[in-house]
């Protein structure tokens, strides 16, 4: 009886043991032993151009511990831009995710049925795990049961790539506007759908505008450290040339140029070159990255047409030649059309095209080739450019590996029919694709600029970009813009300032789409045109100095500040005009201070007169009277910005210029920055206090930190510039009232008193990668904490900044020396100190250099690198001193709003709401929530804080931007670092505590529950 009672019980137990044993076991360790083997054989968007991959470590990191949380998770879109190598983080996330013992789950997008509908994440990984472990099971039951517990356990991540592939690409405009709608709707019901079942998903796409409005964490894909690409080419014996390739080509924007370079190297010529010969073939024009891009390229090309790359294929010379250029024509199609396949048939409906390419193999079909003898030639290239590993066939349809490889093959046939097609491409309403854009830059070095008709076909380009682009307010227009400069550096630069001018006047009307979106466009161009302006002979200055004064986002005008500051003698040139000297016979008329004083004074006076226009106006009703004031004073508004901009700008830019101006301009870059200087002594002029406000104090210290971040390798550097600048920067430290001023004097000393060498020396034998000192870390730091605010009017100090031992030292001032000392001490300042802490902080960032090898760096601290290479503590000071400026500076006050913030936070104690009460911070609010949202009014509602001197709170509410968004993966690292030490560590007495910053006087849960908000508050669309 008690047999054949526990008899189904025992069965099944026996059946559970046996499944997880055998079945589940095996699949399992089946699938992670070939994701650490084999990671791109398992991901099928990797084509062989897939290789090692490096620099993506600790943005892998992030994503992977994000997903490992089930009570945070949710899905994760991974936006780059073409070529940014958005498949290799993936190969490299299966390798990591197997190793810490998950099943991932790579799958193709475009292997979708987006015309179904519903899209359902889970079920398209479970037939594509059915697939991988389809050798490991008996039948479809037993792999969905293996999937199925997978999930329960919690063990599978599902890796999706081409979410652009998905995107609609009809001809007719109005069936593609339709049929992406729908798509858009479906694929956001599918990630809501992942999120609500807490699938861990992670999903790579380019940037698509309504991705953005998403339920998901996105994390953009950030361009390669310099240190990581030559990490790539480590083994090449010509290190120093090595490097100048990988910077002059821009090798770190895309993977695929280190690859192209790496495979160079190990297949060389069979004629023997000398080292110095085999590098100038492909580093030719210095300071050109589109022409050292096509030169790269165009020598990967020769090389696998003769055979020295993919040698194994058993293919002549003349046949690889004959693919290349059906591939280049198919490409060329895909370019003008936007797509991402084409057919193998649209080569003979384009009959120019079709013409040429004829023309270009020598086939010997005549004017009229025979059309089987065609068709058999496209099948036949078609396949074997598959073979070569430049295509991948799908029934009529070619699909090219790389999005760059696509755009360099197609460049030569983008000018056939007189350009009539290109000019197609560019008017139509979605815009030209990336694809086309790179496509055109390559192609306009793809001939010496001597030739007449080339560099008249060049401007007839530029002609045509310029006329699209006039016509559109979202970011095609800025790429567009950002091409034609390009394109019309290699035509001479005769309609530079032509481009310029026009960028100049459309730029405040480039608003449509999202604000990520804009302001990645934005610093795209703002890089290239600061590039342009370098190689060019009549930069032009002025017109992209002006972009920054009427530019909203501080990220993008302090951009556009260090390209300025880079400019050396053109620049110093054009800022001269722009501002000229004091005269002799009339003093101080030209002093930046006076002249701030004036444009301010000349504005208040304009729009009283304004106001008094309009009252005087009798008989204007008052709907209108109201509209017109209404606007008058948003104008008025509108032109104070820009002029505290415009002084912003050149309060930046003062120290810059003195680092990067030759010998020739040097003592009026010095004359001018003590101009600047004079007017932060509290006796110039006005009583207790200097004239300066702090807004320019504050961006005068940015500049002292932006000219400390040159090496002495830099081109620019000079010793005498820079012992000068470390003395003015002791001076201003000095004089200094502000504490982020202090704080960023600091750690530009610190970059200054950084040894000339990193890393280990040539002979060294010790291995010792410690750098020499110039002199004791501890004591130069000290000396920099007593001069911070030592000559500032006592009488200008609050009655809690001074005690009986002296002037009390900021915290985050302190700080901040704290880290400079491990700064000075380790030779790598990275991890300690930052330039500015909104790009830091939006960036994961790449590998640190290896502490062993000399860096080639012109920057201490490249703009690759992000918050994951700081230490933890300096993550923690990050964090607390952008949550401070985000409450005192925002991009929509007033500079007499702003003014009075900072005057309120010029303490050297912290605002309750950072030490104590950061519920007072509401990071939760909303614009649409009712109620008073000024500064200070949450300090008065708050009992604890209602005696608050700063008057501050609460945080910017979500839509109205302050002047940058926290990231949800900082928000969640921050929440990390206040977890306690493992287990492994029980008897260590730190094990008891939490990891909180000195100056935090809340409990870790507290503060737990304060960046979890302000992780829930990064979701919001309006980021």
């Amino acid at each position: 009886m008690v047999y054949g009672f526990l008899a189904p019980f025992l069965s099944l137990s026996l059946a559970t043991v046996v499944f997880f044993c055998l079945t589940y076991s095996s699949v399992r360790r089946a699938i992670i032993r070939a994701a650490r083997k084999d990671p791109r054989g398992m991901v099928p968007t990797a084509g062989p151009a897939i290789r090692d991959v490096v620099g993506r470590e600790e943005l892998c990191l992030v994503i992977a511990r994000a997903l490992r949380d089930k009570r945070t998770r949710r899905p994760y879109l991974l936006v780059g831009g073409v070529g940014a190598g958005k498949t290799s983080v993936l190969v490299q996330l299966t390798r990591m995710l197997a190793e810490k013992g998950a099943v991932p789950v790579p799958i193709r997008m475009r292997d979708i049925d987006m015309e179904a509908s519903r899209l359902d994440f889970r079920e398209v990984a479970m037939k594509r795990f059915g697939e991988m472990a389809d050798r490991d099971v008996l039948s479809d039951r037993h792999s969905e049961r293996v999937w199925r517990q997978l999930c329960m356990d919690d063990k599978a991540v599902v890796l999706a790539d081409g979410l652009e592939e998905t995107f609609a690409d009809d001809e007719d405009q109005n069936q593609r506007d339709e049929n992406q709608k729908q798509r858009d709707v479906r694929i956001r019901q599918a990630i809501e759908r992942a999120g609500e079942q807490k699938l861990p998903l992670v999903i790579a796409s380019r940037p698509h505008a309504p991705l953005e409005h998403t339920k998901a964490a996105v994390v953009d894909l950030e361009p390669l450290s310099e240190e990581a690409a030559r990490e790539y080419l480590k083994e090449d014996h010509d290190c120093d040339r090595l490097d100048r390739v990988v910077e002059a080509a821009g090798a770190a924007e895309s993977p695929l140029y280190l690859q192209i370079a790496r495979e160079l190297r190990e297949h060389p010529r069979r004629e023997p070159l000398t080292s110095t010969e085999r590098w100038a073939r492909l580093n030719a024009s210095v300071g050109d990255r589109t022409e050292s891009q096509r030169r790269l390229l165009d020598e990967w090309r020769e090389a696998l047409i003769t055979g020295r790359i993919q040698g194994e294929v058993a293919l002549a010379k003349g046949e690889r030649t004959a693919v290349v250029e059906l591939i280049s024509a198919l490409a060329g199609i895909g370019l003008l059309r936007d797509q991402l396949e084409v057919r193998i048939d649209d080569l003979r409906k384009q009959p120019e095209i079709l013409a040429r390419f004829l023309r270009r193999i020598d086939d010997g079909c005549g004017e009229e080739p025979d059309k089987q003898r065609q068709r058999e030639l496209l099948a036949l290239c078609a396949t074997q450019g598959e073979q070569l590993g430049l295509i991948e066939t799908r029934g009529e349809k070619v699909r090219f590996q790389h999005s760059i490889l696509q755009a360099y093959l197609g460049s030569g046939y983008l000018d056939v029919k007189e350009r009539a097609l290109l000019a197609g491409a560019l008017g139509k309403p979605v815009g030209p694709g990336r694809e086309l854009l790179i496509g055109l830059g390559l192609n306009s070095r793809s001939e010496k600029p001597g030739s007449r008709e080339f560099v008249g076909g060049l401007r007839e380009d530029i002609k045509k970009l310029l006329k699209a682009a006039g016509h559109r307010k979202d970011v095609k227009a800025l790429d567009m813009y950002a091409v034609a400069l390009d394109i019309d550096r290699a035509a001479g630069a005769e309609d530079h300032r032509d481009i310029a001018e026009r960028l100049r006047k459309q730029w405040a009307s480039i608003t449509a789409g999202d604000r990520r979106t804009i302001e990645e466009a934005k610093e795209r161009l703002v890089h290239r045109f600061g590039e342009v302006l370098r190689a060019v002979a009549c930069p032009a200055y002025e017109q992209f100095f002006t972009i920054a004064t009427i530019e909203h986002s501080y990220q993008i005008r302090l951009a556009i500040a260090q390209e300025i500051g880079a400019g050396g003698d053109k620049a110093f040139d054009a800022l001269r005009s722009m501002f000229p000297l004091p005269r002799k016979d009339e003093p101080g008329l030209d002093d930046p201070w006076s002249q701030y004083e004036k444009e301010v004074r000349d504005q208040s006076d304009a729009e009283h007169w304004t106001r008094e226009n309009l009252v005087r106006r009798t008989g204007l009703p008052r709907d209108a009277y109201e509209k017109q004031a209404k606007k008058a004073a948003e104008e008025g508004g509108r032109r104070r910005l820009e002029i505290w901009r415009k002084f912003v700008m050149r309060a930046w830019l003062v120290p810059m210029m003195v680092g990067s101006v030759s010998s020739k301009h040097r003592e009026q870059a010095k004359e001018r920055l003590h101009l600047w200087l004079r007017h932060l002594e509290p006796v110039h002029s006005r009583p207790h206090g200097a004239d300066l406000p702090i807004s320019l104090e504050t961006a005068l210290a940015q500049g002292f930190q932006s000219a400390a971040n040159r090496r002495p390798l830099h081109p620019q550097a000079n010793d005498e510039a820079r012992e000068f600048l470390v003395a003015q920067a002791e001076i201003m430290l000095a004089h200094a009232r502000y504490w982020y001023s202090q704080m960023t004097l600091i750690q530009a000393l610190c970059l200054w008193e950084l040894p000339d060498r990193t890393g280990r020396a040539p002979d060294s034998e010790s291995g010792s990668s410690q750098p020499v000192r110039k002199t004791d870390p501890t004591k130069a730091v000290r000396r920099w904490l007593a001069l911070a605010g030592s000559k500032q009017d006592p009488r200008a100090l609050h009655s809690g900044d001074r005690t009986r031992k002296g002037d009390r030292v900021h915290p985050f001032v302190a700080g901040a020396a704290s880290l400079a000392v491990f700064a000075l001490e380790s030779g790598h300042p990275e991890r300690f100190v930052w330039i500015d802490e909104i790009g830091t902080m939006n960036k994961i960032g790449s590998s640190p250099a290896d502490p062993g090898v000399r860096r080639r760096h012109r920057l201490w601290i490249p703009p690759s690198v992000g918050w994951s290479t700081l230490h933890p503590r300096a993550q923690q000071l990050l964090a607390d001193v952008f949550l401070l400026r985000n409450l005192t500076e925002r991009d929509t006050q007033q500079p007499a709003e702003l003014d009075a913030c900072l005057e309120r936070a010029d303490r050297t104690d912290l605002p309750p709401c950072l030490v104590k009460q950061r519920c007072a911070l509401r990071p939760g609010r909303t614009v649409g929530m009712a109620g008073d949202a000024t500064p200070g009014s949450a300090c008065r509602a708050e009992s604890a804080c209602r005696d608050c001197p700063f008057e501050l709170c609460p945080y910017p509410a979500m839509g109205v931007q302050p002047r940058a968004e926290v990231r949800e993966v900082f928000c969640r690292q921050q929440q990390a670092l206040l977890r306690r030490y493992r287990w492994r560590s029980y008897f260590n007495p730190l094990s008891w505590t939490r990891k909180r910053a000195p100056w935090h006087g809340m409990t870790a849960r507290e503060l737990h529950r304060f960046w979890e908000a302000m992780a829930k508050r990064s979701r919001t669309p309006s980021d």
